[in-house]
């Protein structure tokens, strides 16, 4: 009975996965046979900070499609990623991906859209490498479709993925203007860029990604993963009863050192206290005549603690203008700051930290955010309120000096909402 029940699971499982296959295979020849059909519309070298990082191809069913025409276009078209970088790492894609996104579209209420567009840019389980081949399709009959090195990424019925990645390339911030013009088709395509674009993935390249998008190799790395942490647990637990057992002992040895030790010092403390009343006696003499010289020392030192108490005080009404004006400064921040729609749309949180120079006349300079863990959306938006605080609260007239360092910090998170209200400095007091 056992025999059979085993071998009717295997059975099931191999008639699955063979559906699983085909049905991934059928969205891939869906996008391969697209491919084969369009004709290059526009090719260019995508680049970011000087780094080439792919060659982008843009091709449709038809080559009379203006430049102006292209997102309002209907018929069959894709574009194409031909990674050309030795290595593109997952958090880099994901960066670039989502700024582009949010820096060409305005932001989307269709949540199918928007988890569309987040899968997107965390598909990858590791780095993409040179050879690499990302194909975005549209057609009318199939909808928008994403294959990576023929594995299907995502698929969509309607345009609104496809649209929102086209954008990025064609919108008015794409990555620049002859970017722009050769991936529309207003320059003469380069055929070099054209050959390589189209040679094929390494099928050792192919098999190696498949596990990416293997729900089943994941369930078994999972329920590793499950037993690793039990046994992990366990160990732990062993070692914590360990800990219980060695901190019992200490604990029992310091009790019996201590009770030891509190005999000692009872003898030690009768002792000490017969030789403190003798030496109490001689010294209530002595203090009567110290008495006498000790007013005449007071009375110079209330005068000179008179001319301290002053400097004190006008040191604490610095300190105090100062933290004052570091308190205002963060009260308006914290007032001001609106979460960025983008940054919320990608579930971008950190803390921005910004510290720089003030002087007098209200210039910023030296400003240093390399202490802040969030993203380039997020600390523009702190910087661009720092600078609105700045210029409309001045430095207070009598605290001292020409120039400034403060520190402003914001913390963006979706959960906990507003910021902690922060306590006001009070000018502190000198009795």
């Amino acid at each position: 009975m056992y025999s059979i029940i085993k071998n009717l699971i295997i059975s099931l499982s191999q008639i699955v996965f063979i559906f699983i296959l085909g049905w991934n295979c059928s969205f891939a020849d869906e996008g391969l046979e697209l491919e084969h059909v369009l004709q290059t519309k526009g090719i260019a070298v995508y680049k970011d900070l000087g780094i080439e990082f792919y060659i982008a191809s843009l091709s449709l069913e038809r080559l009379d499609i203006t430049s102006a025409e292209l997102q309002s276009f209907e018929g069959d078209q894709s574009i194409k990623i031909k990674v050309t970088a030795k290595r593109w790492s997952k958090r880099k894609w994901k960066a670039q991906w989502q700024n582009n996104t949010a820096i060409n579209n305005a932001p989307s209420e269709d949540s199918d859209l928007n988890a569309q567009l987040a899968h997107f840019t965390q598909f990858p389980k590791g780095s993409l490498k040179s050879g690499d081949e990302v194909l975005i399709s549209y057609s009318p009959q199939f909808g928008s479709r994403v294959l990576f090195n023929g594995h299907l990424v995502l698929a969509s019925k309607d345009k609104g993925f496809y649209s929102y990645l086209l954008n990025t390339w064609v919108g008015k911030f794409s990555p620049n203007r002859i970017f722009r013009e050769k991936i529309s088709g207003e320059l003469p395509i380069d055929n070099d860029l054209v050959v390589f674009s189209r040679q094929p993935v390494e099928e050792g390249r192919i098999a190696q990604v498949k596990t990416w998008f293997a729900v089943e190799d994941q369930d078994i790395e999972k329920k590793k993963q499950q037993v690793r942490l039990a046994q992990k647990n366990k160990e732990k637990r062993l070692k914590e009863q360990q800990a219980i057992q060695l901190e019992q002992q200490r604990l029992q040895a310091i009790a019996t050192k201590k009770a030891l030790q509190a005999k000692a010092i009872e003898k030690a403390r009768l002792l000490a206290e017969k030789e403190a009343r003798l030496k109490r006696q001689l010294e209530l003499a002595e203090q009567e005549k110290k008495k006498r010289l000790a007013k005449l020392e007071n009375e110079k030192k209330l005068a000179a603690l008179k001319v301290e108490k002053n400097k004190i005080r006008a040191q604490n009404k610095q300190i105090y203008l100062y933290e004052l004006y570091q308190w205002q400064l963060q009260t308006k921040i914290n007032e001001s700051v609106v979460y960025p729609p983008w940054a919320r749309q990608f579930n971008q949180e950190g803390n921005v930290s910004l510290i720089f120079q003030l002087n007098r006349a209200g210039n910023i300079s030296s400003l240093d955010s390399s202490k802040s863990l969030a993203s380039k959306i997020l600390l523009q938006e702190v910087e661009k309120r720092l600078t609105s605080v700045v210029e409309s609260h001045s430095i207070p007239k009598d605290l001292s000096g020409d120039h400034w360092s403060f520190k402003v910090n914001y913390k963006f998170s979706l959960r906990e909402g507003e910021q902690k209200p922060l306590s006001k400095p009070h000018l502190a007091t000198v009795d």
